[in-house]
């Protein structure tokens, strides 16, 4: 029989961590898995884009406080053979409503999607979210991390080194190249592509503060922003009073970015902070190059793994745009797809082949 697999989300927004458990669950070979999902309130950007033949369990929670009971019930009646759940937060809550639940045999894999410190920085009581790496992480059976950063940091917390397990996020590679097939996206003017919530951690903010102050010598380039979120009235403000309304757009939201990802000059990833940006990834396997800060998070890692040239970090605001007038002078406009510049080990079929192995012990 196949081994029962739960996976756990919060919700179906179109966050990054959402989109590599549904890619997992989904390309889990199903004559020895069978996916279930559990979600706390299933709605969301995502919600049509649940893998065909998985069961969805909607607890219609609006918090995880809320839903702790539910939760418990649903793990408890689905007879798991292995949980996987996603963000600190909701593997606290997982791990904690297990207990006595579910079998001992059952295997628990819980993945820290960000930076432990963002978590602890954002729950109300911080002490209570280190104790839970301490004590709670403790009793999963595998902790995954997406870059050496976050391991180190869980480390320190207090998470034993025969937990973790160093696992890429997931790129369906041949599955965005053919999404994107003939590049339709042009312009006459060059242009750069960044995505993700209009929220303090993704850096926008920051970039156009850089562009204000980097005004000197700079080749004709707009930047193109793909998202929404609470900052949106504040960035439009900031942009006008910059004068960059001709150099930024706030674009929206898109659930499938990759065309304009594909014929940009780079992807840009100013981030305060990140596990492995999902996005910068998916910008690789169109043959995009990427421009990041560095301080976000496994960025550096991502530069090291990938070919000379793919991924540029920059150290200060002043070297971000630098790096940027650099790509637009001496690059050139292509015609058609790029080849792929992701390394071979973010592909899906790697990543959810150990993942199986996690799950399977």
């Amino acid at each position: 029989m196949p081994k029962r697999v739960v996976f756990v989300l919060p919700a179906l927004s179109g966050g990054g961590a959402e989109w590599v458990i549904l890619q997992i669950a989904g390309a889990l070979d199903r004559q020895k898995f069978e996916p279930i999902l559990v979600v706390l309130n299933a709605v969301g950007a995502m919600a049509d884009r649940i893998p065909p033949g998985i069961s969805v369990i909607d607890l219609k929670a609006s918090s995880l406080r809320r839903g702790l009971l539910a939760l418990r019930r649903a793990l408890a009646e689905a007879d798991p053979d292995a949980i996987v759940s996603t963000m600190g937060y909701l593997n606290f809550g997982v791990l904690m409503a297990i207990i006595g639940a579910v079998k001992p045999a059952c295997r628990i894999v819980a993945r820290e999607a960000n930076m432990p410190a963002v978590t602890i920085d954002a729950l109300r009581i911080p002490l209570l979210a280190r104790l839970g790496y301490r004590y709670l992480y403790n009793r999963a059976t595998a902790v995954l991390c997406n870059s050496r950063r976050v391991a180190d940091e869980l480390t320190a917390l207090g998470v034993k080194k025969d937990r973790l397990h160093l696992v890429p996020n997931p790129v369906d590679e041949d599955g965005l190249r053919k999404a994107v097939q003939k590049v339709t996206e042009t312009s006459d003017t060059p242009y750069f592509v960044a995505a993700g919530r209009l929220v303090p951690q993704k850096g926008f903010d920051r970039l156009i503060e850089w562009l204000s102050q980097n005004r000197e010598d700079r080749p004709p380039f707009t930047i193109r922003i793909l998202g929404d979120g609470p900052m949106k009235t504040d960035l439009e403000r900031q942009i006008a009073e910059a004068d960059l309304q001709d150099t930024i757009r706030l674009e929206g939201f898109s659930d499938r970015p990759w065309r304009t990802m594909a014929n940009a000059r780079a992807y840009l990833l100013p981030s305060r902070w990140e596990g492995m940006s999902n996005s910068a990834l998916e910008s690789l396997a169109v043959g995009t190059p990427v421009i990041a800060h560095r301080d976000a998070g496994g960025i550096a890692e991502l530069a090291e793994q990938a070919g000379v040239g793919a991924v540029q970090v920059a150290d200060s605001g002043e070297a971000f745009i630098e790096a940027m007038k650099k790509m637009v002078t001496q690059g050139t406009a292509t015609e058609g797809m790029r080849g792929s510049l992701l390394p071979a080990q973010y592909r899906l079929n790697s990543v959810t082949s150990v993942y199986q192995d996690i799950i399977a012990g």
